[in-house]
């Protein structure tokens, strides 16, 4: 019985977002945040992965690229929020970056989205986990700063996937405005939890 229902759910769930016959679109026009920067010159490092990240689930039959446009939000918003940022190839320092105050590295640990099906709203429900990696200017883990932003969007009868990739780009913007509030006063005070904390 429990295996009937699990699978009933399931089919319930790629049934209400419409067999993804449509592409998941989600914008990548983030607005440029109006912020005092940090005196830092700061060196960030976009990993592959980050980069290139693919949400791709079998089990409700969704698949979209996230990769570009979580690194083009944090590009817009690093370069507002310090005095100069410049793009790294490792997290390891290089006397060919000059001397940078810190690294940074952003990691998307996990997307997740709940469907109204499964909220029993009418609303898709999208959650980001990520860690931001502290690295000296000289390539030495110093600490980390985790956080999950959110962003939801009431469901559209005629396209499902414009509705769930609203809600990832209001999760986007969750992101960077927690960056902005929070983030750029836990560089400046140093309140980043320390390696033997991190976890993974």
């Amino acid at each position: 019985m429990q295996k009937i229902l699990v699978r009933n759910f399931l089919l319930a769930s790629v049934l209400l977002l419409g067999g993804c016959a449509g592409e998941v679109i989600v914008r990548d026009t983030f607005p440029t945040p109006v912020v005092e920067p940090v005196p830092y010159r700061v060196g960030v490092y976009y990993s592959p992965r980050f980069q290139g990240y693919v949400y791709d689930n079998e089990e409700n039959g969704v698949s979209f690229e996230l990769g570009s446009k979580q690194t083009a939000l944090y590009r817009t918003v690093f370069e507002a929020m310090f005095l100069q940022t410049i793009p790294v190839n490792s997290t390891e320092g290089s006397a060919s970056y000059g001397d940078l105050d810190l690294i940074l590295e952003p990691v998307l640990e996990e997307y997740a989205f709940l469907a109204p099906s499964e909220t029993a709203t009418d609303f898709f429900a999208v959650s980001l986990k990520y860690q931001i990696r502290l690295y000296s200017g000289s390539g030495d883990l110093i600490g980390y700063w985790p956080f999950v932003a959110y962003g939801k969007n009431r469901t559209k009868l005629v396209n499902k996937n414009e509705s769930l990739g609203d809600a990832t780009s209001r999760a986007l913007r969750d992101a960077a405005a927690a960056l902005v509030s929070q983030f750029r006063t836990v560089v400046i005070t140093e309140q980043w939890k320390l390696p033997e904390e991190a976890s993974g």
